[in-house]
């Protein structure tokens, strides 16, 4: 056996071997450690962004509470008689009647109905009604409109009837 100093050779080769191959361990857990840090990162990353979604669902979920609490109250029970609180027909489109000089009554009537369902304003009535008018009611209306007799809705109710109501002498009860 070859001593160096007063170690034996193969003593000293052990360490050596030995050394080196803690070398190469050190190497390898200082890159495994680099390659958690590494993949660590991108975690850290993705616990930002499902920290962020989190937020945003909670948001969503207090938005959908508040939204589903109003249309709630939106939708208590009609109270009876009321049509404007009925809430599938809102959705009905109605027609405004034509009037053709033909059953006056029934054109009034039909009219208030229209006016009463959409809660039609009474500056806006007048107008309605008048660009509905048909046949000789037309030359009529834009007579009395000129004149200025026919200022509102309830005039013009009025005057309809006198003009094209039934006559007082058709029945004999009247």
């Amino acid at each position: 056996m070859v001593c160096v100093g007063n170690i034996p050779w193969c003593f000293h080769c052990s360490l050596m071997a030995e050394n080196t191959r803690l070398k190469e361990l050190v190497a390898e857990i200082n890159w495994a450690s680099d390659s958690i840090t590494i993949l660590d990162d991108p975690n850290k990353e993705t616990q930002q962004h499902l920290d962020q979604v989190e937020m945003m669902m909670s948001s969503i979920q207090r938005t959908h509470d508040t939204l589903t609490r109003a249309i709630n109250h939106l939708s208590l029970p009609p109270s009876i008689g009321d049509p404007h609180s009925l809430p599938l027909l809102r959705h009905v489109k109605l027609d405004f009647p034509r009037f053709d000089d033909s059953d006056p009554v029934n054109w009034l009537f039909c009219a208030e109905q229209f006016f009463a369902y959409y809660d039609t304003p009474d500056s806006q009535q007048l107008l309605i009604a008048s660009v509905h008018f048909e046949g000789f009611v037309v030359p009529w209306f834009q007579m009395l409109h000129k004149v200025n007799q026919i200022p509102t809705r309830i005039e013009l109710a009025c005057a309809v009837e006198e003009k094209f109501g039934p006559s007082q002498f058709d029945s004999p009860q009247a």
